[in-house]
């Protein structure tokens, strides 16, 4: 993740893009310095987003946290405590209301200028809860990768736009491919993909019980669980890549496992 970069990151839904999101945020925070992050979340609520980063942090589950399971240990309220409170100096600004692409590139551009000596960072959650400004959606979505790319260069920082795949990479002909996606199942406009500096694509096996299913009966099903692939097909500063981790999606946690 550097300066002056847009990225697309695409996934089926409820695959796990915003908690990798979350996941990819705080490690960038925690290893370096003068970073500011404006995180546009419209597919979750600030207090839900927030929950995301403390469960990172404590590995206690949202639903825990907020007391709808059992009930939290003295040493559990103790981690969550200490892990709100490291919020009170967190550089990032979470904003939660839907707003057009117009309003989030012109807040990302004045929250740049706030941080002119940070790398600041935009993520964009999701292109689907953007306000349209326009009825037709190619575009509409034209219009999206366009914006995105002038407030790039204007900022010198870096956007995360997370999008949706169509529906074709769920389809029985992807089967046999494990429900794997590629670059031309990403739903609109190809000018999402051509003005990216990357794109990158998620992948979770365990989210799909037929395939789960296919490799208990071989006795394979740990070989799937907890497998995240993070695949980069397309990359201007680089070689594609494919990076496979290990989830712990109920925490916000991926971990490298290996590179191919």
């Amino acid at each position: 993740i550097s300066r002056k970069k847009y990225y697309l990151l695409a996934a089926q839904k409820k695959i796990g893009k915003t908690r990798f999101m979350v996941d990819i945020i705080d490690r960038i925070i925690n290893h370096n310095e003068n970073v500011a992050v404006q995180f546009f979340s419209m597919e979750m609520t600030a207090d839900e987003l927030v929950r995301c980063f403390i469960s990172r942090k404590t590995e206690i589950e949202d639903r825990v946290i907020m007391g709808k399971s059992r009930r939290l240990s003295p040493e559990e309220l103790k981690d969550i405590e200490l892990a709100a409170n490291f919020f009170d100096n967190y550089p990032i600004e979470i904003i939660d209301k839907q707003m057009n692409i117009f309003q989030i590139t012109s807040k990302f551009v004045t929250f740049s200028k706030q941080h002119p000596d940070c790398h600041c960072i935009c993520v964009i959650d999701n292109l689907a809860l953007i306000k349209p400004h326009i009825l037709l959606d190619v575009q509409f979505e034209d219009d999206v990768a366009r914006i995105i790319k002038q407030c790039r260069d204007d900022t010198d920082g870096t956007i995360v736009l997370l999008h949706h795949l169509t529906k074709e990479s769920e389809s029985k002909w992807n089967k046999e491919s494990g429900y794997e996606p590629k670059v031309t199942h990403i739903r609109g406009s190809s000018r999402l993909v051509d003005l990216a500096n990357a794109v990158i694509l998620l992948h979770r096996p365990d989210h799909y019980s037929d395939l789960m299913d296919a490799a208990r009966a071989v006795a394979r099903e740990d070989e799937l669980k907890g497998i995240f692939a993070v695949d980069i097909p397309l990359n201007r500063d680089g070689g594609a890549d494919k990076i496979i981790m290990k989830h712990k999606l109920q925490f916000s946690r991926f971990d490298e496992r290996k590179s191919n």
